[in-house]
C-alpha cells in the first residue's frame, strides 16, 4: 500500500515566521530526535513544527516518525512500526519524544488498551538506553488525576488522584509514568513527562470524540451545533502551536519532572458550542441535554503556573484565533 501524503496549509508556516522561535529552534538544531505515534494528533503537530524550525532557521533537525502506517512528509524519515514490539533500528538518536496513543474502538478490551500504553512505553524506554539518547519526553494525560473535586478549579501536578481511576486508558497513563520513573533509577538519561488535557488546532480530528472538533465540522457544513448533554461540562483549549512549543520546552527541561499542557482558560462546552457557532452568521446552537441543577461539574482544566514559572511558557494564541484557524486549514 503507497503511503499517504500530507500536506501543510501555508498559514502554518505564516505563524512560524510570525513568531520567534530562533532560541529554541538554536538548542535543537543539529539534533537527531525520534517521535513516537507521529502520525498522531500531538505526533504530527511536532513534525510540522520541527519541518518548520528547519525551513526558516536551518536549524538542520534530523526528524523521525514512527507510525504502523507509513505517510510522506517533507523532512520527515517514516518508519512504520508497532509500539507492542521491540524497536529494532540501527541508529542513534539524541532526544526521544514517545507521543504514541492507543487507537481503540468500543469492541476493544481494556487489557488491550493498557498492553498498548504500558509495552509500547516499556519498548521506546529499552530503544532510547540501546540508542543512547541523552533526553527523553513521555506525553502522559491528565486523565491521571481521575475524577477531579469540584472545589479544584484547576489541578496542579501535585494533585493525587482521590478516587480510582475509571477507565483503561487512564490506568495505562499512569503505570506509564510509573514505569518511566523506575526507568530512571537504573539509567543516565533527562526524563520528563508532559501531562496533557484538550486542545484546538491543526490537525485535531473532526469527526473523533473531542467536542470542539465536532463543533467546527458542523460549522463548516453550515449546520446547526448539537450540544449532546446539557453543556455544563468545563474544559479548556490549548492551540496545538502552543502545545508543541510547550512540549519542547519540556523536552529541554535540564532536570526530570512533570508538567501540565493546557490552557487554564475555563470554557462551559455551551460556551464553546456558541463561540464556535459565532464564526458563522446566524448559525443554530441546540442543547439536547436538559440541566441537571443537583449533579457534580464535570471539570477538566489544568493549573500551568508550574510551566509558566520554571519554563517562562505562556499561552500564545487565543481560543478565537485557534477556532479560526481550524476553520481556514479545513476549508482549504
Amino acid at each position: 500500500m503507497p503511503a499517504s501524503s500530507v500536506q501543510i496549509h501555508f498559514s502554518y508556516w505564516l505563524n512560524l515566521i510570525m513568531n520567534d522561535y530562533k532560541s529554541l529552534a538554536a538548542k535543537l538544531a543539529g539534533k537527531k530526535i525520534l517521535i513516537s505515534g507521529a502520525t498522531g494528533f500531538v505526533g504530527k503537530n511536532i513534525c510540522d513544527f520541527l519541518v518548520g524550525l528547519n525551513r526558516f532557521y536551518n536549524s538542520e533537525i534530523k526528524i523521525t516518525g514512527l507510525a504502523r502506517k507509513l505517510v510522506l512528509m517533507e523532512g520527515v524519515t517514516f518508519h512504520s512500526h508497532d509500539v507492542l514490539n521491540p524497536l529494532e533500528l540501527d541508529a542513534h538518536f539524541d532526544f526521544i519524544i514517545h507521543a504514541a496513543t492507543p487507537v481503540t474502538t468500543a469492541e476493544d478490551s481494556d487489557q488491550k488498551t493498557l498492553d498498548i500504553i504500558v509495552r509500547g512505553t516499556e519498548n521506546i524506554l529499552a530503544f532510547s538506553r540501546k540508542c543512547k539518547a541523552s533526553r527523553f519526553l513521555l506525553v502522559s494525560s491528565g486523565a491521571v488525576y481521575g475524577v477531579i473535586p469540584e472545589s479544584v478549579e484547576r489541578v496542579p501536578e501535585e494533585f493525587i488522584a482521590l478516587s480510582p481511576l475509571n477507565n483503561a486508558y487512564a490506568q495505562g497513563k499512569m503505570l506509564s509514568e510509573s514505569i518511566c520513573l523506575d526507568f530512571l533509577n537504573n539509567n543516565q538519561i533527562t526524563l520528563n513527562i508532559a501531562r496533557c488535557f484538550a486542545f484546538s488546532g491543526k490537525h485535531l480530528p473532526l469527526d473523533a470524540h473531542f467536542a470542539i472538533g465536532n463543533f467546527v465540522k458542523d460549522a463548516l457544513g453550515q449546520k446547526p451545533i448539537k450540544v449532546k448533554g446539557d453543556g455544563s461540562a468545563v474544559r479548556s483549549y490549548m492551540d496545538s502551536e502552543d502545545m508543541v512549543y510547550w512540549l519542547l520546552s519540556i523536552l529541554l527541561h535540564d532536570k526530570n519532572d512533570v508538567f501540565n499542557v493546557g490552557s487554564d482558560q475555563a470554557i462551559s462546552i455551551k460556551e464553546l458550542a456558541y463561540k464556535v457557532a459565532a464564526t458563522v452568521p446566524g448559525l443554530e446552537v441546540i442543547i439536547e441535554g436538559k440541566s441537571q441543577k443537583e449533579s457534580k461539574k464535570n471539570i477538566y482544566v489544568p493549573s500551568i503556573s508550574k510551566g509558566r514559572s520554571l519554563l517562562g511558557l505562556e499561552l500564545n494564541t487565543t481560543l478565537e484565533s485557534s477556532i479560526q484557524k481550524m476553520m481556514q486549514m479545513k476549508r482549504a
